[in-house]
């Protein structure tokens, strides 16, 4: 189609299945960046905000809360007013107040995360003042009521707390919405147990696992479930505190795996160490001998298919990165023996343009790349037409007949191949960050940096600087 409105909205539409049906967050968070990619130059200001809200949830799940809190004042900044614009139509109003609502709602979970009372009082104040009453609100007002009780909670007012999300709970169940639910029955379970009734703490700590049973999935936050359940069934339970403990090893394989960077910051009172120790001492206890020869084999199994499967992948990676730097060996030696004129200036004419507009523009790009202009951040077509006194239309016939590549492309492997050439010239860009080969050139997204790294190198850049570490340390061992 090439409409960037349809793309930024199909590409979203992709994100959110991945969030919501999937509960793949990594690739959700993808998929929302090229959405944000397309959605640069577009007039619709509703699917922009739309897709800084859904790209500021996975961050927040993730748990980067304060890259997530930007964006969601941006929408903020953007839903209020039109939400309370009486001029506009109906749906309009009707939209935005979600928008900002549901902005407001994530808001006041990120500060929660961080743990800042006084700031998520004051905006579930803000909040519950602009609910409408309408019933179409009614999820929404759900979750402003779930993150009362977690307020409540922290605060110490336990009765209050068990209120409020006992009164959110039913809307959720209503929408499926399993995450929260789950989240609320934590808490329940939380506050029960603070006002020491375990009978009816329990039964709540079960339904989190039931959740988990059934949908293969955890909030982060959730893995304290389990410690308690764990707690509880020590000591009269051998068998379900077993069970528990298996559990748990599953939900951290899961929060190991989504979630790698808030993985490190869970308050782990029971380790992985610690617990398979565990679960091994309690099979034991049930079968000395059986359990504890299939577990040892199950081990030593897991253990090396582990190293093959690894000492395999290693020497894919280096294959690659050795078929890539033949490659780049093979084209420097075709430059040095090219002729000094532009071999564009031989090409026949492949467009209904007219020859010296042709030429033009092909010096033009060439001495756009000889000086290097295309590590410009946020650089566009539009701009870069404006720059060579053309237009769009022009540049990119140019650009797809004789580049044999769209514009994004075009700009895109120039950026990548000079950041490879740095890495092979100079050792100093070894010792980069990714955020800072990102920024070095011109991207603005690490994720979407590594991704088209590999694209079109065939290697991600943190195993290319290893690999090419590895090379400088055996030349200089060999020089010595």
């Amino acid at each position: 189609s090439k409409d960037d409105e349809l793309l930024s909205d199909a590409y979203l539409g992709k994100g959110i299945l991945y969030y919501f049906f999937f509960r793949d967050y990594q690739s959700a968070l993808n998929e929302y960046l090229k959405a944000h990619d397309y959605s640069k130059n577009i007039k619709n200001l509703y699917l922009k905000h739309k897709i800084f809200y859904h790209i500021g949830a996975v961050k927040s799940y993730l748990g980067n809360y304060n890259e997530a809190l930007e964006l969601f004042d941006e929408c903020i900044s953007y839903f209020e007013p039109l939400s309370k614009d009486e001029k506009a139509h109906v749906n309009v109003i009707f939209n935005n107040q979600k928008g900002y609502l549901n902005s407001l709602h994530q808001k006041i979970v990120c500060h929660q995360e961080l743990k800042h009372q006084q700031q998520t009082d004051s905006l579930l104040t803000i909040a519950f003042s602009v609910l409408p009453k309408d019933e179409e609100f009614a999820l929404e007002k759900s979750y402003l009521l779930k993150s009362k009780g977690i307020s409540d909670y922290y605060k110490g007012n336990y009765l209050a707390a068990i209120n409020n999300l006992k009164t959110a709970l039913p809307e959720l169940q209503k929408n499926d919405d399993f995450n929260w639910a789950s989240v609320c029955y934590f808490y329940l379970g939380k506050s029960y147990s603070k006002i020491n009734n375990e009978e009816q703490a329990i039964p709540y700590f079960i339904k989190v696992d039931s959740i988990f049973q059934k949908q293969v999935f955890i909030h982060p936050e959730l893995r304290e479930n389990y410690e308690f359940l764990i707690d509880f069934y020590k000591l009269n339970n051998p068998k379900k505190e077993l069970f528990y403990t298996q559990q748990l090893i599953k939900a951290d394989k899961i929060l190991h795996k989504d979630f790698k960077y808030l993985y490190s910051k869970i308050h782990k009172e029971y380790d992985t160490k610690t617990l398979l120790e565990r679960q091994k001492q309690l099979e034991t206890e049930k079968n000395v001998h059986s359990n504890l020869l299939k577990i040892s084999i199950v081990l030593i199994a897991s253990l090396l298919l582990f190293l093959l499967y690894k000492k395999k992948k290693d020497r894919q990676i280096q294959k690659k990165y050795y078929e890539l730097k033949e490659h780049r060996e093979k084209q420097i030696s075709q430059e040095e023996n090219k002729n000094t004129m532009p071999q564009f200036a031989y090409k026949e004419n492949k467009t209904e343009l007219p020859n010296d507009i042709i030429q033009d523009l092909l010096l033009k790009l060439d001495n756009f790349e000889q000086k290097k202009e295309f590590l410009q951040k946020g650089l566009t077509q539009s701009e870069l037409a404006k720059r060579f006194t053309t237009n769009t239309t022009y540049l990119s016939i140019i650009i797809n007949n004789y580049k044999n590549r769209n514009f994004n492309t075009y700009l895109n492997e120039l950026r990548i191949n000079h950041i490879t050439n740095l890495l092979y010239e100079n050792s100093k860009y070894l010792d980069y960050t990714i955020e800072g080969l990102t920024k070095e050139c011109g991207f603005s997204s690490r994720q979407k940096f590594s991704a088209l790294f590999k694209e079109f190198n065939g290697i991600y850049p943190t195993d290319f600087i290893k690999n090419r570490k590895k090379e400088l340390e055996v030349k200089l061992l060999n020089s010595v």
